[in-house]
């Protein structure tokens, strides 16, 4: 598999609401939401990483390390290239050591490897503006809705983020999302691409927010 198609792998998760959700409110939810937003496009990693919930970090490194046996004996003829890749990427020299990194190392060594990527370093030029957010709130669980219009390039790209947050240990954290486009239209003033927000996988599929129970997004 090539390293690339891991950059940005979908977090399909299904968490407990917690107890200490009174500790809470929507108020919370929207600036979490900017807050993502901001450093998704600023490459701020480390930031980003810390919005994500434990449980979704957990499924983004058995994403990246899917294909990564757990030993060194296990590497083979057929399996060492793409082995050193991932492991060159997350700076380590084994699949031992691989897997004895902490879910949120992973991502975030993954992510900062991506920065070297022309495509993803280009999204620092993206002009975004969240032109509204949505909330809705049941049995502990949000939903935000974000409206967003970005510019890139002389065309304006415009689109629907959709997250699921959740309370964990006394904070709101990213449990998934996923976005729907509209098609570009030109800027008359110069503008947008719009910027990928949330990583991608090997599985894809469709946010549905009547669904209390099970989410499934992608980004766009």
């Amino acid at each position: 598999m090539n390293i690339h198609q891991l950059i940005f792998p979908i977090i399909v998760l299904l968490a407990c609401p917690c107890s200490i959700k009174a500790q809470v409110a929507d108020k919370d939810v929207e600036p979490l939401v900017r807050a993502y937003f901001s450093a998704f496009q600023n490459q701020n990693w480390k930031e980003l990483v810390g919005m994500l919930h434990p449980k979704s970090l957990e499924e983004l490194k058995n994403t990246i390390l899917g294909s990564t046996p757990r030993t060194t004996s296990e590497i083979d003829d057929d399996n060492r290239d793409d082995i050193e890749k991932v492991l060159a990427t997350l700076s380590v020299k084994s699949p031992e050591e691989a897997w004895a990194l902490r879910p949120e190392v992973v991502y975030l060594r993954m992510l900062q490897h991506s920065s070297k990527i022309p495509a993803v370093n280009s999204l620092k030029d993206v002009v975004t503006e969240i032109k509204e957010v949505k909330i809705k709130e049941s049995s502990g669980v949000f939903r935000a809705e974000a409206e967003v219009e970005s510019k890139f390039k002389g065309k304006i790209y415009s689109g629907t983020t959709y997250f699921i947050v959740e309370p964990f240990e006394g904070a709101l954290k990213v449990v998934a999302m996923t976005k729907t486009k509209r098609p570009p239209k030109e800027d008359e003033q110069g503008g947008a691409d719009q910027p990928a927000t949330a990583p991608k996988s090997k599985s894809e599929g469709k946010y549905k927010p009547q669904s209390q129970s099970k989410a499934r997004p992608s980004s766009g």
